[in-house]
């Protein structure tokens, strides 16, 4: 059966308009109410401070060194009666730096170097205008900035920053550690094709020297670990590596990796001249 009168004149399309000005308004206005939520969205919406998993209020941006590549990490940068998450993030770094030099903060988020924070004053008013909870125990305030400073003052004016808890404490140190030696075994992965990783121990694949007078050679304590294409991670220490140190412990496994190479290509050659 063919469509009725009635069918065709519900499926007929509106004509276009004659005039191209009018056609471009309609055209706006269909997308801008198919993509208007996605273009009021802004790239800070639903961000959340590091350090204190809430929304950062006095944010400030750390300039890392994926800066350019899009990481933006935001952190409070409040004051003691706060989260004051800032200065016990660069707290944090300080206690593990031994020396006189300033300490070498990495990004929380890419483990990138920190040059430095800037303040994006369109960003930190937005923020600012969220709502979180007050850092205080047992209290059950929630409100945006310019509320928690009113009630802090008002409600916990010898306010002092709170504890931190060492049972959380110990688990955030923990799995920074098993990140910063997945950073280390992907370097030795990259640097060595083929190798496998055993624990501390990584063993790099045969690569076609005579081991046959191995024994001979054995002798020599400076070659014993090289000459038989085993080398153990354990030299760095990986169980006790603390955070921020995932840069030098690449360099450092860099640097095994090519002496490790260099002596084995050593011990081949004076097994040749034997």
């Amino acid at each position: 059966m063919g469509r009725t009168k009635e069918q065709a004149t519900l499926t007929r399309y509106p004509p276009c308009p004659r005039n191209p000005a009018k056609f471009n308004d309609i055209n706006k206005a269909l997308q801008e109410k198919g993509y208007g939520k996605a273009l009021k969205r802004k790239p800070w919406t639903g961000v959340t401070c590091p350090v204190c998993l809430e929304v950062p209020h006095n944010s400030v941006v750390l300039l890392c060194s994926s800066y350019h590549k899009g990481c933006r990490p935001y952190m409070c940068a409040t004051g003691n009666r706060f989260s004051n998450c800032l200065e016990q993030y660069k707290k944090a770094y300080a206690k593990d730096e031994k020396s006189d030099k300033p300490p070498e903060l990495l990004c929380p988020l890419c483990r990138g170097q920190v040059k430095g924070w800037t303040v994006v004053e369109k960003e930190r008013k937005y923020l600012n205008s969220k709502k979180r909870s007050c850092m205080n125990d047992e209290c059950l305030f929630y409100g945006s900035y310019r509320q928690l400073k009113k009630h802090v003052k008002e409600n916990h004016p010898r306010a002092k920053p709170r504890a931190i808890d060492p049972v959380l404490e110990a688990k955030w140190k923990k799995l920074e550690v098993e990140r910063e030696r997945s950073d280390v075994i992907s370097t030795v992965m990259s640097s060595t094709p083929g190798a496998m990783v055993f624990g501390d121990y990584v063993i790099e694949p045969y690569n076609g020297y005579d081991h046959q007078d191995d024994s001979d050679d054995y002798s020599d304590s400076s070659d014993d670990e090289m000459e038989g294409g085993v080398f153990e991670l354990g030299a760095f220490d990986l169980g006790r590596l603390q955070p921020r140190s995932a840069a030098i412990s690449s360099r450092g496994i860099r640097g095994m990796i090519i002496r490790n190479r260099w002596a084995r290509s050593r011990g081949a050659s004076r097994r040749r001249q034997t």
